[in-house]
């Protein structure tokens, strides 16, 4: 592999995510962006790592990174607002949590996966 190239750390990212292996694809989305800031399939393959290992705060500034590189990107767009739903869900969870109204935590964090 070409230790330099951003596209190959992407990719890389990219097949180990449908391999549903996360973690290693999260190491590899981030030097992909690491070695070219303005990668946006890289920054949108790093948000999507965080949201699937639970990390919503980080996947939304990931997505708002390829936001800022292409404001008319949809599926950043989208990805996104999932990730701002899922943190506000968090929030509502939590919130109900301290109320013990523990029907309500259920069905935010259901909402949120």
């Amino acid at each position: 592999m070409c230790p330099k190239n951003a596209s190959y750390y992407g990719n890389r990212a990219a097949t180990l995510m449908m391999l549903g292996r996360f973690r290693e694809a999260l190491g590899d989305a981030q030097q992909s962006v690491r070695l070219d800031d303005s990668f946006v399939r890289g920054h949108l393959r790093e948000g999507k790592c965080h949201l699937s290992l639970g990390n919503a705060m980080a996947a939304c500034r990931s997505f708002q990174r390829a936001l800022e590189l292409d404001h008319k990107n949809a599926q950043a767009q989208q990805e996104f607002k999932n990730a701002n739903a899922v943190m506000e869900y968090e929030k509502i969870a939590e919130t109900d949590f301290e109320k013990r109204d523990f029907r309500k935590v259920v069905f935010c964090m259901d909402r949120a996966l």
